[in-house]
């Protein structure tokens, strides 16, 4: 018979970053609940002795995670996807549910391959083949089929920077879904109104780079004229795909987008010599004085109070 029933055993940790819970024959369950590294120990009791087992070492780690956990792709982009978490000793083993939609390398880099929907799935895998942790997201391969400029203003001071930046139908469909497809994507930018091309740079201008078309979707307006420009992008394949139903952009066809930015010039108090655009006047008690500015109004400054009069 076994002598089991009659031993007590124990199991403990030195820290709170572990939780032990109810015993099964000699199985502990042990459960992470804080990161870092604990040391557990094991005793067992049996007709008034006690015996103690050197301590083992147990590190809770951060599952492993991927970010972002969705993305939209054109056909020919690609993304890299970033694992974090699981522990320090393991690698990371990269697979993709649907090959004929996505594929993937080793180091978790997605190239999209054909229209649809599939999964990418990275594993914390062990010296041995375990896998301690696991993490799945979502990669939509689809076609561009609308086109929106966006800005985070529409109305500057002269000689702003405005940068802009192209997206697809939904916010899904952003710089990352289309800014490394091959074939490249024909992006041609143009300026009406006040301003002219030559006031749309490149965002990595100040490092000597030029604005070019290819995969062109985020450029910088500078404001240099005063008054109303609208920038404008057209997108167009550089060559077909060749396969029925598999398209960049929807059916091949050529998407147009544009934002108005309204460019005004800085306050200034003309009344004042020099002319400032910011600063103070120094006024004694109880007195006024009135201001003129380059605007269409003029106002009158008291000692508690600020009015206009048009």
């Amino acid at each position: 018979a076994s002598a089991l029933p009659h031993i007590s055993l124990q199991l403990s940790s030195d820290l709170a970053l572990v939780t032990v819970g109810a015993q099964t024959a000699t199985t502990f369950p042990v459960k992470g609940s804080h990161l870092g590294l604990a040391s557990l120990t094991a005793t067992a009791s049996y007709s008034g002795r006690t015996v103690t087992s050197a301590p083992s070492a147990v590190t809770v780690y951060p599952p492993l995670a991927l970010s972002p956990p969705n993305i939209s792709l054109i056909i020919g982009a690609t993304f890299q996807f970033v694992a974090t978490g699981g522990p320090a000793d393991c690698t990371v083993a990269w697979s993709v549910e649907d090959l004929d939609i996505a594929g993937s390398n080793g180091e978790g880099v997605v190239t999209a391959a054909s229209l649809g929907s599939t999964t990418v799935t990275a594993r914390a895998v062990g010296r041995e083949g375990e896998v301690y942790s696991s993490s799945t997201v979502t990669v939509a391969v689809r076609s561009l089929s609308g086109l929106r400029l966006k800005a985070p203003t529409r109305r500057v001071l002269q000689g702003a920077l405005v940068p802009l930046t192209l997206y697809g139908q939904d916010d899904a469909m952003s710089v990352f879904s289309y800014g490394s497809a091959s074939p490249l994507l024909n992006m041609d930018w143009g300026v009406a109104g006040a301003g002219t091309v030559r006031d749309l740079e490149s965002p990595l201008a100040p490092t000597g780079h030029l604005l070019i078309s290819d995969n062109s979707g985020v450029v910088v307006f500078r404001a240099t004229a005063l008054g109303k420009s609208t920038v404008t992008c057209t997108v167009s394949v550089s060559q077909e795909l060749g396969r029925p139903g598999q398209h960049q952009l929807d059916r091949d066809r050529a998407l147009t987008a544009s934002a108005s930015i309204m460019v005004v010039d800085r306050l200034e108090l003309l009344n004042v010599q020099p002319a400032v655009r910011a600063g103070g006047v120094l006024l004694a008690q109880e007195s006024s004085y009135q201001l003129r500015v380059n605007k269409a109004a003029v106002f009158e400054i008291g000692r508690a109070s600020c009015r206009e009069r048009v």
